[in-house]
Parts: structure tokens; sequence; C-alpha cells
């Protein structure tokens, strides 16, 4: 079974994608900020994240950057959420090496479609 890890500050995002996420076969693992999220990696070793760019302690922008510049994960896929426009942020995944984003509020099948074109 795949495994997504999903880092967002908002409660309701987390529940909502977690449940979205296992009924779709995903084994979902879940952290409330970027430090939590870093700190979990290694031992979770998600298969993709699925990371929301504005959160308290450390920020998906941080998070995005350190995974992408450590050799053992660089490879994993990342979704970065966000709630601002998305001129802004194209530029900023390209920067971050990011995979993919998706502008809040999202459809959860439409985020579904989008972790299924990089893991399955």
């Amino acid at each position: 079974m795949k495994k997504v890890l999903v880092v967002d500050d908002e409660q309701d995002v987390l529940s909502v994608v977690s449940f979205r996420f296992k009924k779709a076969g995903y084994d979902v693992v879940t952290a409330v900020n970027g430090k939590i999220a870093l700190d979990k990696v290694p031992e979770v070793k998600p298969d993709l994240i699925i990371l929301d760019i504005q959160m308290p302690v450390m920020d998906g922008f941080e998070v995005c950057r350190t995974l992408k510049a450590d050799e053992k994960f660089k490879h994993i896929p990342i979704i970065l959420l966000t709630a601002k426009s998305s001129s802004v942020i194209v530029d900023m995944v390209t920067e971050l090496k990011a995979n993919d984003y998706m502008v809040k509020p999202f459809n959860t099948e439409e985020l579904i479609g989008k972790v299924r074109k990089f893991i399955g």
C-alpha cells in the first residue's frame, strides 16, 4: 500500500484528506507543521507528500527546500497546497522543485488524481 504524508495545520483539511485517501486505498500519515513532517519522513518513508505552504513553526517552502536538497529524500514527489494565486505559485513550484500544486479550496478527487499520476 502506497503511503502519503499529509502536512497541514488545519485539522479539517487533515481529516477530509485522510478519510478520502484511505477510501482510495492509500496509507495516510499526518503532520500539523513542517518540523513534525521533517521528523516523520525518515521514519515513515512516504511515497508522496502533500504539503501546505502556510503553517506555523516551519512553512511548506522550507520543508520542500530541505527535502529536495537531501539525497535520501529528493525523489519523493511533493504536491504543494496553497491559498495563493496560481501565477505566484507556479514560480515557487519551479524554484522549489516541487512536483505539482493545488490551490485551496481544492477538490479531493482532483487531488487523488494528481497523486495517482505520481505513485499510482
